[in-house]
């Protein structure tokens, strides 16, 4: 898979600067057989698709604080997305997977309506098997035994 990186080398007295649609690998190759006579060269991905972070809550409240801790802790690193309901959260898998995207992590409340946490978190499992799935449990709910 190519992707999009911007190149900069230093070729001989003046800096040489260019957008090249090319692997790691062939920029270490020309640089190698000598048709990138650089003292230094450094690349910089033009356009890396950050992993999602996929959070599912029903509840406005949490979920803008599910959000906001999220974003604070990871947001770097990650693309941050919180869903209002099971339904929205299976549409966006659903379009992130047509699109090629890597899901790293789902979230997803314990009880929702018309699905449940768990019933959701094996939908996720078969459409992205490698991606983390963990249950959002409220504090002091007395259906999980902790």
């Amino acid at each position: 898979m190519t992707q999009g990186f911007y190149a900069v080398a230093v070729l001989g007295n003046g800096l040489w600067t260019a957008q090249v649609q090319a692997s790691i690998y062939r920029l270490a190759l020309l640089a190698r057989v000598g048709r990138l006579n650089e003292c230094e060269v450094k690349m910089e991905q033009a356009h890396r698709p950050r992993p999602v972070l996929l959070a599912v809550d029903d509840d406005a409240d949490d979920r803008a604080k599910i959000e906001h801790e999220l974003y604070d802790r990871y947001g770097r690193s990650y693309r941050i997305v919180c869903e209002a309901s099971a339904e929205a959260g299976m549409s966006t898998l659903e379009t992130l997977r047509a699109a090629g995207e890597e899901v790293a992590v789902v979230l997803a409340d314990l009880w929702m309506p018309k699905m449940t946490g768990p019933e959701f978190l094996a939908h996720v499992r078969r459409i992205f098997p490698t991606a983390k799935r963990a249950l959002l449990v409220p504090r002091g709910d007395p259906s999980v035994r902790e």
